[in-house]
C-alpha cells in the first residue's frame, strides 16, 4: 500500500476514539447500528458467534463509511468508487444510510439535487471540487441516470472546470466521492461500474404499517457526541487492526476491485473484508432497478438466443423492428421503448416515435456493433455468443452468433 494517512481523531465527549476494542467489539458496534435497515439481500449465517446475518448491501455501506472515515488510507490519485442506496419505495432508510457514512466524520450533511442538464451538473461539480469536498450527494434521483459529465467526473484524479461567475479557468484534485439516492434507480452501464449498490426492499405495500425501529436514528442522533464518538472508534477499530495485520488487500482474499478503481478497491475491499463483513465489491443482481442497461441488454441476447437454437441455426440475422416488437412483448428494456402498439397487415407491432427510433437504435449499435466488429457475451448459463450488426437504415439487420 502506498502513502497513508492516519485519520485525525475525532475529539468528542471524554476525549478521542477508543484504542482498545477489539475487532469484534466493532463489528458488533456497526451491526447492532444497521440490523433494522430492510436490506435486500440479507442472509442467514450458521455461526454461533458474530453476527446472525450478513448482507452484500450492508457491505457496501461499511465501505462507504470507511471511506469517509479513513481517505488516507486510499493511495492519492485513486479513482473512487461511488455508492448508490436504491429502494423500491419510499420510507426505506436509504438516505439515512448516506448520512450514516456521512455524519459521523463531518458532523453534517449536505445535499445536491441530480440535474440533467449537463451545464447545470458541471456547475454543482466544480463547485464541490473547489470546497475540496469530500462527497457529493444527490438525494431522492429519480428515472434514468445517464451523464458523460459524471462519468468522466469519477474517473479522473484531476478536475479541470470555471469558476461560478467568472471567466477564469482552474485545475484542482479530484477526491470527491459520489453518493445517489433514489426509489427504483435506472443507471447507465457505464455509472453501474463505477458505484456501488446498497439496495433496500420494503415487503410492506403501506410503508407505514412498518414496524417502528427499536433504535431510532435521525440526523439529530447522529450528530449526538457520544452517538459519533462510538460509531467513529469502531471505525478506527477496522483501521488500526487492519493496519496491524500488514493492510491485506482484497486481491489477498481473492475478491476483484473494478477495473479502473484498483487502487481503492484494494484498499477498502480488503478492509470490509478484514472485519468480517463479507465482499463489498461483488457484482450484484439487483431487484430495484440498479443496471438495467446491461440486465437488460443481457436478457435480450438470452431471448434471442433461444430464438436461433428453437430454429436449429448457427446465427440469425434480426431486423430492428423484430427486435423492438421482441423486447415489448418480453418486457425487457420498457424503459428504452417510448411509442404505442399498433395493428397493421402484417399483424401487432411496438412502433416507437421518430426520437425513440433514434435513442433506440444507438443504444443497439453499443451493443451490437458494426463495421466488422462484434461484442462477446458469456451467459449465466455458461453459453457464449457474439452480437454485431451490419447494413445502414432499413437494410440494418442484427446478428447473433452462437459461440459455444
Amino acid at each position: 500500500m502506498t502513502e497513508q494517512l492516519t485519520p485525525q481523531p475525532f475529539s468528542g465527549n471524554n476525549g478521542i476514539y477508543q484504542n482498545d476494542w477489539t475487532l469484534a467489539d466493532a463489528r458488533q458496534i456497526l451491526w447492532d447500528l444497521h440490523r433494522e435497515f430492510p436490506f435486500a439481500d440479507w442472509e442467514e449465517e450458521a455461526a454461533m458467534k458474530g453476527p446472525v446475518r450478513k448482507s452484500r448491501s450492508l457491505a457496501v455501506q461499511i465501505a462507504a463509511m470507511l471511506s469517509q472515515f479513513a481517505p488516507g488510507c486510499i493511495p492519492r490519485d485513486a479513482n473512487r468508487m461511488g455508492f448508490v442506496y436504491n429502494a423500491n419505495c419510499q420510507r426505506s432508510g436509504k438516505s439515512l444510510l448516506a448520512k450514516l457514512a456521512v455524519i459521523p466524520v463531518y458532523g453534517l450533511l449536505k445535499t445536491q439535487s441530480w440535474n440533467t442538464k449537463d451545464e447545470e451538473l458541471r456547475k454543482v461539480l466544480d463547485s464541490e471540487v473547489l470546497a475540496a469536498s469530500s462527497y457529493v450527494l444527490f438525494d431522492n434521483v429519480r428515472g434514468f441516470v445517464s451523464s458523460p459529465t459524471l462519468e468522466g467526473f469519477m474517473t479522473g484524479a484531476t478536475w479541470a472546470g470555471r469558476i461560478l461567475g467568472r471567466s477564469q479557468m482552474f485545475e484542482a484534485s479530484n477526491d470527491v466521492t459520489v453518493f445517489f439516492t433514489g426509489n427504483e434507480l435506472i443507471l447507465s452501464s457505464d455509472l453501474c461500474h463505477r458505484c456501488l449498490f446498497c439496495e433496500l426492499f420494503v415487503p410492506e405495500a403501506d410503508v407505514q404499517e412498518r414496524r417502528p425501529p427499536d433504535l431510532v436514528l435521525d440526523e439529530h442522533w447522529l450528530k449526538d457526541k457520544p452517538h459519533r464518538r462510538e460509531i467513529l472508534s469502531a471505525l478506527w477499530t477496522i483501521v488500526r487492526h487492519w493496519s496491524a495485520a500488514g493492510n491485506p488487500t482484497a486481491s489477498h482474499y481473492g475478491l476483484k476491485p473494478r477495473a479502473g478503481f484498483e487502487a481503492w478497491g484494494e484498499a477498502i475491499g480488503g478492509m470490509v473484508y478484514f472485519a468480517g463483513f463479507g465482499d463489498c465489491l461483488e457484482m450484484p443482481e439487483l431487484v430495484s432497478g440498479g443496471d438495467s442497461e446491461w440486465e437488460g441488454v443481457k436478457a435480450l441476447v438470452v431471448k434471442l438466443r433461444s430464438i436461433v437454437v428453437e430454429n436449429n441455426r448457427h446465427e440469425q440475422a434480426f431486423t430492428f423492428q423484430e427486435i423492438v416488437d421482441l423486447c415489448a412483448s418480453e418486457g425487457i428494456l420498457e424503459w428504452k421503448m417510448v411509442g404505442k402498439e399498433e395493428e397493421d397487415e402484417d399483424g401487432w407491432h411496438f412502433n416507437l416515435n421518430s426520437s425513440g427510433k433514434t435513442s433506440f437504435g444507438r443504444f443497439l449499435s453499443k451493443w451490437a456493433p458494426g463495421k466488422g466488429q462484434f461484442r462477446n457475451y458469456n451467459l449465466a448459463d455458461g453459453h457464449k455468443v457474439t452480437f454485431r450488426s451490419t447494413g445502414e437504415h432499413r437494410q440494418k439487420r442484427f446478428i447473433l452468433a452462437l459461440a459455444d
